[in-house]
């Protein structure tokens, strides 16, 4: 499962990184954060991307092959 940290996959108009896989029960956890071309990290304000947390089998149709 570590084999999916760094792919991207879009959902709803967003694109997303993987950066964590983890085993919760039966279930594979993917938690990913939101990338952002338009952000760098010299800007002031800069804020750390959101992450967010899937279910493998809900994403695995979206993760590139």
């Amino acid at each position: 499962m570590q084999d999916l940290v760094g792919q991207y996959f879009s959902l709803a108009d967003e694109q997303y990184r993987i950066v964590d896989v983890r085993n919760v029960g039966s279930d594979a956890v993917i938690f990913a954060e939101k990338t952002d071309d338009t952000r760098s990290a010299g800007l002031p304000g800069h804020r750390r991307p959101r992450r967010a947390a899937f279910h493998l089998g809900d994403i695995a149709p979206y993760l590139s092959a």
